[in-house]
């Protein structure tokens, strides 16, 4: 998968679609929009799935929340299991301040290392697992602001396209009732223009939002 101006590409020897700068050594390539899961069943994609797609509900969010909050023992094997479970590939750096009870920790999506935060502790291993919890809660949020933010672009995307649809019907609607006119129904050719710019202008928004 190739990505190209906020647009993603199948790079492959099979499909010829919407042409990508760099097809990865493949001969063709096919646009499928954002590139998630939902474009790739739009575009009929079977068996390819987006590995780590972060896809979560407001029960699991609620359930994950619980699990963290009910850690008691820091980092160990139940920790881990809650870690397991986060929809985002994490890094997490536990530092120590040699002879000292005090530290930080620091935490990161792999994939967005701007989005690191670091969590410090003062006073042995009570503090240290609650600013251990606090971390966690913190992924947790990037998650879940990430999920609604997707869930709530997408809604305007769908609202962009049904405006475009309906802009189109009218626009094919005034070129069937010109056919064949004379240059006297120039204000029926200016109403032409003016839907054409507004198809314009929701294109735009739609590559933008899309983007």
């Amino acid at each position: 998968m190739q990505k190209q101006g906020g647009q993603f590409y199948l790079c492959q020897n099979e499909k010829i679609g919407m042409a990508c700068n760099d097809k990865l050594g493949y001969t063709n390539s096919w646009c499928v929009n954002s590139g998630n899961n939902k474009d790739l069943n739009y575009n009929n994609v079977n068996n390819f799935k987006i590995i780590g797609e972060i896809t979560m509900n407001n029960s699991d969010m609620i359930e994950l929340k619980r699990k963290v909050s009910n850690l008691s023992n820091g980092w160990d094997k139940e920790a881990n299991e809650v870690i397991a479970q986060i929809p985002m590939d994490i890094q997490i750096n536990i530092s120590c301040n040699s002879g000292e009870n005090n530290g930080s920790i620091l935490i990161a999506p792999k994939t967005n290392i701007s989005k690191a935060k670091e969590f410090k502790f003062e006073s042995g291993e009570c503090d240290k697992n609650r600013a251990f919890k606090k971390a966690l809660n913190y992924i947790l949020d990037l998650c879940w602001n990430e999920i609604k933010g997707s869930e709530d672009n997408q809604e305007e995307i769908e609202e962009v396209k049904e405006n475009i649809c309906h802009v189109e019907g009218i626009i094919d609607d005034i070129k069937h009732e010109l056919s064949g006119i004379n240059d006297d129904k120039k204000e029926t050719e200016d109403e032409l223009l003016e839907k054409r710019r507004r198809l314009d202008s929701l294109e735009c928004k739609l590559r933008d939002l899309e983007n």
